[in-house]
């Protein structure tokens, strides 16, 4: 029997994924070509912890209502754009966090941490790196992405508060989407 494919993440704030989706028409205005994010379901991944059970699920959401409740939301602000791997292979564009990265990455590693000792999660050796996916490309892509890196580096968006955490179900499918299955707030900034 299949698992539940279930991540945690931070939506994004509404301001903040109109300037997403300016970003996406922008880029596809220049050609680009890509399975492009749907602006309703941008957010940064925090932790992707593959099938799950029922149970371990349910885990995972009291997991992450424990660290949100102590966490106080924070302004987020978006700038610049990336590739994963790399701009010279360029496979997953991504727009930068700004503002706001020093408690995303806070967050995560709290997030993380707790998942890893319930065994729900284990990273690999890869960074944490908070970003938000735009669009993944084709491999036969024929991009100038320093090109774009360079066009695109001074590009920042308003900012907006990140005030709840979600826990997500990704549904399998030519393109993914995703179902929420848990919404856990974050404490009120003092």
């Amino acid at each position: 029997m299949r698992g539940i494919r279930t991540f945690i993440s931070l939506p994004l704030p509404s301001g903040l994924a109109k300037y997403c989706n300016l970003l996406i028409s922008e880029l596809k205005g220049r050609g680009v070509e890509a399975r492009w994010a749907i602006p309703e379901e941008l957010h940064i991944t925090l932790a992707f912890m593959g099938e799950l059970k029922t149970m371990e699920v349910v885990t995972a959401c009291r997991s992450a209502t424990k660290i949100t409740a102590k966490t106080e939301s924070f302004i987020l602000g978006i700038s610049g754009l990336g590739f994963f791997p790399s701009a010279k292979r360029p496979r997953i564009l991504w727009a930068g966090i700004e503002r706001g990265e020093r408690e995303t990455r806070a967050f995560q590693k709290e997030l993380s941490d707790l998942l890893i000792s319930e065994r729900l999660y284990r990273t690999d050796d890869k960074p944490f790196h908070p970003h938000i996916t735009l669009g993944r490309l084709n491999e036969s892509i024929d991009l100038d992405a320093e090109g774009l890196l360079d066009d695109f580096r001074h590009h920042k968006s308003p900012v907006g508060r990140i005030e709840t955490c979600l826990v997500m179900e990704s549904i399998p499918g030519t393109d993914p989407r995703y179902a929420t299955m848990a919404t856990c707030p974050l404490a009120k900034a003092v």
